[in-house]
């Protein structure tokens, strides 16, 4: 067991270090603002403040997610179904329980946060992008 737990971590620490160069490399995010975004992205999905995310917390953090990425990005598709979310839920809670309890600790849930962060910064710069075609197709500046 302990031979499996500790490949299981070596993995968990390379697929971090891969996620901190690629939102602090391609992003420009500092290290004290992943802290910050992770701790925050805590905070709010740990519900019930017991030091884990369960699979309906981690399903009630997607939901809030791609409500906000709908609002704030107003993307166009149809909101995802009670069904995705948790069937994405569920993927998550597989790739990233390192340790097979079903529950995110912190360091496993640092992963997600990074995923989700660096998803929203790909939306965030593909509207930018759209809305500069939009404005010079039309030449008009878009709200």
């Amino acid at each position: 067991m302990g031979c499996f737990s500790s490949k299981r971590e070596m993995e968990r620490q390379e697929l971090k270090r891969q996620c901190e160069d690629a939102l602090m490399y391609t992003y420009g995010v500092s290290r004290q603002v992943l802290r910050e975004a992770c701790e925050s992205l805590w905070n709010s999905t740990d519900v019930d403040t017991d030091g884990g995310i369960d699979t309906k917390e981690l399903e009630r953090a997607i939901r809030k997610i791609f409500h906000k990425w709908h609002a704030e990005l107003h993307i166009q598709k149809p909101f995802p179904s009670d069904e995705f979310i948790k069937e994405r839920a569920k993927r998550m809670m597989e790739k990233l329980d390192f340790d097979g309890d079903q529950v995110l600790d912190k360091k496993e849930f640092e992963l997600f946060a990074y995923a989700t962060l660096e998803e929203t910064l790909k939306k965030q710069k593909l509207a930018k992008a759209k809305k500069t075609e939009a404005e010079k197709e039309t030449g008009c500046p878009r709200d």
